[in-house]
């Protein structure tokens, strides 16, 4: 969100983006979605969580339910009937990981939309009780920029929180347990290691990407504000004649706006 910073005039046009790691961003939302004004919506996103976790349960077991359906095919005591039917589970299975994901998403689109009006009418609200002294400086193209990143962030964050991290962990459990009943406990023992090397490595890698995506964000929000402050304020531009200035500005924010993005 924006902040505000100091109260000089020299910095009174400040505007930057709150500088958290990811597990205060996962606290911050998790209190978003504590918040009474989103108490009706608490039996769906019990029921959404449920449907994330059914659906991790079924793609893990359905590659279980067709592996049998081929041991007994192969087997010399092969069934017919045993067969069909551990491949009827194996299709069900299969259908039920890859469809409830969306009638998930389905269901916590409203809990969503809500989630993202609340901040939203919040940080306009934060905006509109700033000092005069904010307002002058005009930065309305930044300010925008940075609230319109901010709630669009946040429908993110809500479903990575809810329906990655937790499930993501539960079905590696899962996975682990069949692969301990299966064959062995160093195949599970094999498989938790190299997951969790690969989020290590994949943690390393978004905190190193994330310095980046800051550097592109500012970027962005300048180039954003050159725009739109600047055909706000023509008056002022045409007045000075500042025409080519101004141009020439936008020019250079916009190629450090594709420096950053490369």
């Amino acid at each position: 969100m924006a902040r505000h910073m100091g109260s000089t005039a020299a910095d009174v046009d400040g505007l930057e983006t709150g500088d958290a790691g990811l597990s205060a961003s996962l606290v911050r939302i998790g209190k978003i979605m504590a918040r009474p004004q989103l108490k009706k919506w608490r039996p769906v996103m019990v029921a959404a969580l449920l449907l994330t976790l059914a659906s991790k349960v079924f793609a893990v077991y359905a590659p279980v339910f067709f592996g049998d359906a081929i041991n007994k095919m192969t087997g010399t005591d092969a069934a017919f009937s045993a067969v069909v039917l551990l491949l009827v589970w194996w299709t069900g299975a299969r259908l039920l990981s890859s469809n409830l994901p969306y009638l998930r998403d389905a269901m916590f689109a409203p809990v969503s939309q809500d989630a993202q009006r609340l901040i939203a009418v919040e940080a306009y609200g934060h905006a509109q009780g700033l000092s005069l002294a904010f307002h002058q400086t005009r930065r309305t193209g930044a300010l925008n920029r940075i609230i319109d990143r901010g709630v669009a962030a946040l429908d993110y964050l809500i479903r990575f929180l809810a329906f990655n991290i937790g499930p993501t962990l539960i079905e590696l459990a899962l996975a682990a347990f069949v692969l301990s009943t299966r064959y062995s406990w160093i195949s599970a023992v094999i498989a938790v290691v190299v997951v969790g090397l690969y989020a290590t490595f994949t943690a390393l890698l978004t905190n190193w990407r994330t310095e980046q995506r800051r550097k592109l964000n500012a970027a962005d929000t300048e180039l954003r504000a050159l725009a739109v402050d600047s055909l706000t304020n023509f008056e002022t531009v045409k007045a000075f004649a500042a025409e080519a200035r101004e141009t020439e500005r936008y020019d250079a924010a916009m190629r450090l706006y594709n420096k950053n993005m490369v």
